[in-house]
């Protein structure tokens, strides 16, 4: 690969080699073809963007000086080319991209707050957006006194803090300035974008992302991916999401190969038109989280007859959150009859703080599936079990999300003596490479205790804490849970998912995916508590629910239950990219303000 210095070298070099190449389509949920850009259009589309925020926005320094010095444009867009436009144009106007998930407007309760206060921290000057969008917020606004108190007081203000925003309707016709577009003097440590955490645990930070950690994270992708100019990449998850863009959205530009998009919605509502874009384009790379690949081993079905066929595809990515080794597996088996070859899944681990990805094998290398007794596993050692232990019962397992990714420094760390953790024990993953990121954007006590982190004397390298628990086995990374979330119960460790799992298999009635397990601490005691989404019109059923979660996790994990709150579809708490929100779930307990059926 050239050596690049900025995404903007990138854009002007594809659009001077390969003009007339395909950079990325929009599918359609019927399968249609909604829009479609090469090289050359994209950087003439982008461009002009470009020209249009420095009209309205951007200093015009010789150098910055800050990363305060750089505009911050947010892009509010669904699912389209247009949102690709907008962040390369926020790019080549030297300012910040901050994306951002769109607004739900049947769900303000829950996705205006972070929209709220993305723009309070981020100081953006500009939102990027489409006429529709900034014609429903505009009607909010009129109907405020309509709405519910809470609600009113929302959107009242987010109405103040956009009022002294500048607004750019992308879909509509632009002024053409693009002869006027002047050329930023980014640096590589310049900011690209600020890539907001999920707020899984806490309320989103936003990342900031320099061109060199782009740079550098996209090369080290690109060594393990090995895609070229022929390869195809499909995508549903969201493009404001690091997976959706890093992966399916610069990856793509950086190698010089097409990118086939579609939303989100689309692969929800109807799992296999997955399948069916990939099998129409003939795609070698696509990516998605657990809950998908469980989403398509029960909701997928092949018939004899089916002129699918998965045998392009070369690297299945699995990550963004807790892989389950089963799911994998079946899977692997359902889809085998369609050519979908088993050494393409790829377990990975990654996060924002380090641009994206942290671990993950070459293409086509077998997975490693490792079983571990599981009383060792609860008090934090690795005790192994051969490959030909048969009883499962006190046992876990896991699947390996591949080894550190080229020039990635990637230590275990004990949590509590800052130390490196002894051998076979499980510790906080810590990260130093050039993909590791300059902190959280106007938050210096978050950043001072995440970034820069110091190992020993002997150590000059600075670390990242990720806050993710895990340990290295053969040159393999295994994740076991986040730190934050871990639970703690008479001295022994339990993570989450593996309860929830518990939970969910424990009756029919109980929704996959919807499920949290927390531990509060009440009266010097701590104890278990289970909340858990439930079919509708299942309310006769409550006692048989609750009494088949509490036998299944006593049988699974020898643990007493002290309260079950059974909820409604759609309503336990998660982020704008689909990751549960235990702790959000811990205070609704605590504050009652749980909707039980």
């Amino acid at each position: 690969m050239p050596n690049y210095n900025t995404i903007i070298d990138v854009i002007q070099d594809r659009s001077k080699i390969t003009p007339q190449n395909c950079a990325y389509r929009f599918i359609a949920g019927n399968g249609d073809e909604l829009a479609y850009l090469n090289y050359q259009t994209l950087e003439q589309v982008s461009l002009n963007i470009a020209a249009n925020i420095q009209q309205i926005c951007v200093t015009q320094e010789k150098q910055y000086e800050s990363h305060e010095q750089q505009s911050k444009v947010l892009l509010l867009f669904p699912p389209s080319l247009d949102f690709i436009t907008a962040f390369y144009g926020c790019l080549l106007s030297g300012s910040v991209a901050v994306p951002t998930a769109p607004l739900d407007f049947m769900r303000l309760e829950r996705t205006l707050p972070r929209l709220l206060a993305i723009i309070k921290n981020s100081d953006a000057c500009t939102i990027l957006t489409t006429y529709k969008i900034y014609s429903q917020i505009q009607e909010l606004y009129k109907n405020i006194d309509k709405t519910h108190n809470d609600i009113g007081d929302l959107i009242n203000q987010f109405k103040i803090s956009t009022t002294r925003l500048n607004w750019i309707l992308i879909d509509k016709p632009l002024s053409d300035l693009s002869e006027h577009w002047q050329a930023p003097c980014i640096k590589p440590s310049d900011l690209a974008f600020l890539q907001y955490t999920s707020g899984s645990t806490s309320m989103p930070k936003g990342v900031m992302i320099s061109h060199k950690n782009l740079i550098h994270n996209l090369e080290v992708i690109h060594q393990v991916a090995q895609q070229d100019g022929e390869s195809c990449f499909v995508n549903w998850l969201p493009m404001y999401h690091d997976m959706g863009l890093i992966g399916s959205v610069l990856y793509p530009l950086y190698v010089g190969f097409h990118s086939v998009q579609m939303s989100a919605i689309s692969f929800l509502k109807k799992p296999i038109r997955w399948f069916e874009v990939i099998n129409k384009y003939k795609a070698t790379i696509t990516a998605a989280p657990n809950f998908a690949y469980e989403l398509c081993i029960n909701k997928v079905q092949i018939d004899s007859n089916t002129q699918l066929d998965l045998s392009s595809l070369n690297l299945v990515l699995s990550g963004a959150e807790p892989i389950r080794s089963n799911v994998i597996k079946v899977f692997s088996e359902k889809f085998i009859n369609i050519g979908l070859i088993p050494q393409a899944i790829l377990p990975s681990y990654g996060l924002a703080e380090s641009t994206c990805a942290v671990s993950g094998n070459m293409k086509m290398t077998p997975n490693m599936f490792k079983r571990f007794n599981k009383l060792c596993f609860e008090q934090g050692i690795i005790n192994i079990l051969p490959n030909t232990y048969s009883e499962k019962k006190d046992t876990i397992e896991l699947i390996s999300c591949g080894s550190p990714l080229p020039s990635v420094n990637l230590k275990i760390v004990d949590p509590v003596t800052l130390q490196l953790s002894e051998l076979n024990h499980i510790g906080e993953i810590w990260l130093s490479s050039d993909s590791v990121a300059n902190g959280y954007w106007q938050h210096t006590a978050e950043t001072k205790k995440t970034f820069n982190q110091a190992l020993s004397i002997s150590d000059t390298s600075e670390y990242l804490r990720t806050g993710d628990l895990g340990f290295m086995y053969d040159g393999q990374l295994f994740i076991t849970g986040r730190l934050k979330d871990l639970i703690i119960l008479h001295g022994l460790n339990y993570y989450p998912q593996d309860i929830e799992l518990s939970v969910e298999q424990s009756h029919v009635e109980i929704r996959s995916g919807c499920t949290v397990a927390v531990s509060i601490d009440i009266q010097e005691q701590t104890e278990l508590y289970i909340v858990a989404e439930v079919r509708a019109k299942v309310r006769a059923l409550s006692d048989e629910i609750k009494e088949a979660i509490r036998r299944k996790v006593n049988a699974d994990h020898n643990i007493a239950i002290a309260d079950i709150y059974l909820i409604q579809p759609g309503s336990i708490n998660k982020t704008s990219s689909g990751k549960l929100q235990r702790n959000a779930c811990k205070q609704n307990i605590i504050s009652n303000r749980l909707k039980c059926i």
